[in-house]
């Protein structure tokens, strides 16, 4: 509705990888943002394909969404228009997990080097990657999340699943003079 294009997004894949593997395989070129958590002490990262940022960007500005043919960095008024998408993105995730009372603040850009700034050295990560189609450009959308937080939504999914169960009544069974009237 935003872009005024036709958008297709689906989901290609679900990975778990270490963050080493991750920062090894990201591009030099991704617009990565940071997201901090209200629930826990730690972020989820958007990751987008340099090749979907100029298309997105031209057609916020008013052009036909065109891809870039030259690679360049992202200027201080693409990082601008960006923070406003991104912003948007994660509204569309909040709605999302909504029944789960969690909310995300997003930061500014960063480098594919600081990476390592946001995820702990150790931890392991859950990937969802999903393909985007904006007009004509073909390119990924990731939700990088640690595997902390996955654990800790599939809890509150179960125990919501679980309350869900035990508010519901049993009917009670019929005695035996209402079942013989029934006859």
């Amino acid at each position: 509705l935003y872009l005024g294009a036709s958008l297709r997004l689906k989901l290609a894949a679900l990975e778990q990888e270490a963050v080493a593997e991750y920062f090894s395989r990201t591009a030099a070129n991704s617009y990565l943002v940071p997201c901090s958590l209200n629930v826990m002490e730690t972020n989820i990262l958007l990751e987008m394909d340099i090749d979907l940022v100029f298309p997105v960007i031209d057609l916020l500005l008013g052009g036909a969404g065109t891809a870039s043919e030259e690679a360049r960095e992202l200027t201080e008024i693409d990082e601008e228009i960006m923070q406003s998408v991104t912003s948007l993105i994660v509204s569309q995730i909040e709605s999302a997990w909504q029944t789960l009372n969690v909310s995300l603040t997003a930061g500014r850009g960063i480098k594919p080097n600081m990476i390592q700034q946001v995820f702990t050295a150790n931890e392991k990560l859950v990937l969802l990657v999903f393909e985007m189609t904006l007009g004509g450009t073909n390119g990924c959308i990731s939700i990088v999340l640690p595997t902390s937080f996955v654990g800790f939504l599939l809890r509150r999914l179960n125990a919501m699943t679980s309350k869900k169960a035990s508010s519901l009544r049993p009917l009670r069974s019929p005695t035996l003079r209402e079942r013989i009237l029934e006859c």
